[in-house]
């Protein structure tokens, strides 16, 4: 009944910057775009990252484009 480990792990979702996700609560807390979208609401404080921000067309790109997803992985992983 009070939502705490063991029966509730502590659980976190991983959103990525620039990203609207809805106005609900859960998909709120995901939400990275404006301020004024989470203004005077509650939220969850899950962390965010940065996503790869690609070059097109992909295949002329290649070496840009994997520097890009790597940057991004890292921000993930720290």
């Amino acid at each position: 009944m009070t939502n705490s480990a063991p029966g509730s792990p502590n659980i976190g979702v991983l959103s990525f910057n620039g990203s609207f996700h809805g106005r609900m609560l859960g998909a709120l807390s995901c939400t990275r775009t404006k301020a004024i979208h989470k203004l005077d609401m509650p939220a969850f404080d899950w962390p965010s990252a940065d996503p790869p921000a690609y070059k097109y067309p992909l295949e002329e790109h290649e070496e840009y484009n994997r520097e890009a997803e790597r940057i991004s992985l890292a921000h993930v992983e720290s």
